[in-house]
This record gives C-alpha cells, structure tokens and sequence, in this order.
C-alpha cells in the first residue's frame, strides 16, 4: 500500500509540474499587435512579457515597439522593467532594457521590422561582419525609431 501511495504522488508531482509548464507556454501562443501565431522557430524575433495582470507577446519586436507607443506612460514604463527578449544567435532571454538591437535587411522577422535581439554590442556588430549591413541599437535607440 505505502509503494503504491508513493507511485501516487510522484504521478502527481509530474502532472503538475508539466501542467505548469504548458501553462506558461500557452500564454505566448499569439502576437497581441497582429494576431499571427508565435512559432517555437521564431522565438529569437519575439517579445513576452508576462509579469503583469494581462500578459502580452508579440512576434515581432517592431510589434513590440509600435503597441508600447499606443500606451499609457505607466504601462510602457511596466514594459520596459519587465519586458523580455531571446539572444538571436542562442535563444538566451534577456531583459528588453538591457539588450542591443540589431536592424538589417539581412533579417527576416516575421512581422518585418528586420530586428533582431543581441545580449551585446559585439554579438551584433559581428552578425554585420559577417551577414552584411545594418544598425546597432540600443533599446533607448529603438524606441527613437519610426516603425510606423
């Protein structure tokens, strides 16, 4: 009986924890700007940011930008605190503040913008060296642009 109980609750430690897991994935299933699908592959163009009452994602990072200039001056604050983005080469989450961007033609985001996350300034600049033209931005940078 005990083994038994004890098959019982490690079942259950699984389920929930697996449960937690497609939880938090199945927030960031659609853009919150245009409504396309998020795919797994193109999570290195997304932004989520999910600390909040209404969780938002968005797959393209110009989406991002162009829906944070539609709000109010307390949630684009909450935004740029607690928004993240993934490294374009490692998929590694980073703080959307705290990131550089990288704007070429050379990159295909789903939504456009041709903007990609970097977790530093040489990650960036060597994607130029190597893929050809474009512009290392900060985030201060990338909110000055005109997307529109």
């Amino acid at each position: 009986m005990q083994n038994f109980s004890l098959k019982i609750i490690i079942v259950l430690f699984f389920v929930l924890i697996f449960s937690h897991l497609y939880a938090e994935d199945s927030k960031i299933t659609t853009c919150s700007k245009c409504g396309n699908e998020i795919k797994s592959g193109n999570k290195k163009y997304s932004v989520v940011q999910l600390d909040t009452k209404k969780p938002v994602s968005f797959d393209d990072i110009g989406h991002a930008v162009l829906w944070r200039e539609d709000q109010c001056t307390a949630i684009q604050m909450s935004f740029d605190a607690t928004a993240k983005v993934y490294d374009f080469n490692t998929q590694e989450e980073l703080d959307i503040s705290g990131a550089y961007f990288l704007r070429s033609p050379d990159i295909k985001s789903p939504g456009g913008s041709g903007i990609a996350a970097f977790k530093d300034k040489q990650s960036a600049e060597k994607f130029i060296s190597e893929k050809g033209g474009g512009k290392v931005l900060t985030y201060d940078d990338l909110l000055l642009l005109n997307l529109k």
